[in-house]
């Protein structure tokens, strides 16, 4: 599953006990199993203007997988966005002025 990437290697046996009861709760909220998720899959179907921004320390998605997700998207009209310092939870909580980065492509993408 897409969750691989995230495992630490020590953990990778126990991972393997653990996606069929995620899979689980999944199916008990009605959404897709987590075995079945598939971005990049996903992300050929998207043909609307994207932006897509990753912190250059995130811990849980490394920049490649970003990038292959990235990568991966339909849309002609698609930008990436480093941000320096940025975690996977705090890319809004840099130094980097990523609110004024994002309003300016909200706005050359005319997106209300």
């Amino acid at each position: 599953p897409v969750m691989d990437r995230q495992v630490p290697p020590r953990w990778k046996q126990a991972a393997r006990f653990i996606y069929p009861l995620l899979d689980v709760a999944q199916w008990m909220r009605g959404q897709p199993a987590v075995s079945e998720m598939q971005p990049r899959q996903w992300a050929k179907r998207v043909n609307i203007p994207t932006l897509v921004v990753h912190g250059d320390r995130d811990a849980y998605i490394p920049m490649a997988q970003g990038r292959g997700l990235y990568d991966a998207l339909a849309s002609p009209h698609k930008r990436w966005v480093t941000v320096a310092g940025g975690g996977h939870a705090n890319v809004l909580g840099t130094a980097m002025p990523l609110y004024a980065e994002m309003g300016g492509w909200l706005i050359a993408h005319n997106i209300p």
